[in-house]
C-alpha cells in the first residue's frame, strides 16, 4: 500500500494543500481513517501559507477519539499525496 507523502514537509504540506481544497475529507463525503492517520502525521497544524490543509487539520481534530475510532478504513491514500 502506498504511505503519504511527508506532511511536515513545505513540498508535502503543498501537495496536500492543493489535493483537499476542494474536499472536506481524503475519499468521499464522511471522515476514514486516513483522515485520521494524515493528521496524525502533521504532527500540528499546518501554517496558514497552506489555508485548506489548516481548514482541513481543524475539522478532522475537532472529532473525540471516541468519534474517531469509528470511521470507516479507508481504501489506501490517493497517489496525488503519496
Amino acid at each position: 500500500t502506498m504511505s503519504f507523502v511527508d506532511l511536515t514537509s513545505p513540498a508535502g504540506l503543498k501537495a496536500f494543500d492543493e489535493y483537499i481544497a476542494a474536499k472536506s475529507y481524503i475519499q468521499g463525503y464522511i471522515p476514514t481513517t486516513l483522515d485520521v492517520q494524515a493528521v496524525t502525521l502533521m504532527g500540528k497544524a499546518p501554517s496558514s501559507q497552506y489555508p485548506h490543509a489548516l481548514r482541513y487539520f481543524n475539522v478532522i481534530s475537532s472529532y473525540g477519539d471516541n468519534e474517531k475510532s469509528q470511521f470507516r478504513a479507508g481504501a489506501g491514500v490517493p497517489e496525488q499525496i503519496a
